[in-house]
């Protein structure tokens, strides 16, 4: 019985996407400032308590490139403790709006933990520590050194589940959030 309801949900989102394929979709040179944004993503929780990564993240509008002015584009999320808890594991999808947009990094070596290795997400409020591959990010082949990125700080107006359960294709764009 449930395999015909998630059968029936791809039918109707490749459906979608036949339908709006033909229309040009909206192609941007770079976020902004004030700029209201649709992100739309995986939520796994971090390893700090009340900390949380959103991985897997495509935006609307789209931009040309997945690069800011700094390095890869990463989102903190300004969400409440209570609307992330209850989305852990689950596709989300965010509309928002930027509030400021600045240099941050993403510490590739902050030091081995007792369960493997760990990666730190520069934010203004609060580093975010998190196993690299929970993160999106892939450290093969990367030598040591922290990884400059384009932190927007994000704050959500509103929170729509998209499924229960992410996609498994890892993804290299991601955001941090923390609870409030």
């Amino acid at each position: 019985m449930r395999a015909r309801h998630v059968l029936l949900a791809i039918s109707v989102i490749g459906s979608t996407t036949v339908a709006h394929a033909q229309r040009p979709l909206p192609i941007i040179d770079d976020f902004a400032q004030g700029m209201v944004v649709t992100a739309q993503g995986c939520v796994r929780r971090a390893e700090d308590a009340n900390a949380f990564v959103f991985t897997q993240v495509t935006t609307w509008p789209i931009a040309k490139t997945a690069w800011g002015q700094y390095g890869p584009r990463h989102f903190a999320i300004r969400l409440p403790a209570h609307k992330l808890d209850e989305y852990v594991g689950d596709t989300l999808q965010l509309t928002g709006r930027i509030i400021d947009i600045q240099k941050s990094e993403i510490e590739t070596e902050p030091g081995l933990r007792r369960f493997g290795r760990f990666i730190e997400f520069e934010r203004p409020d609060r580093n975010v520590l998190v196993r690299p591959e929970s993160a999106g990010i892939d450290l093969h082949g990367r030598g040591k050194g922290d990884i400059a990125i384009t932190l927007l700080d994000y704050e959500v107006d509103s929170v729509m589940r998209v499924m229960r359960g992410c996609l498994q294709s890892p993804a290299l764009a991601g955001a941090t959030a923390r609870r409030r």
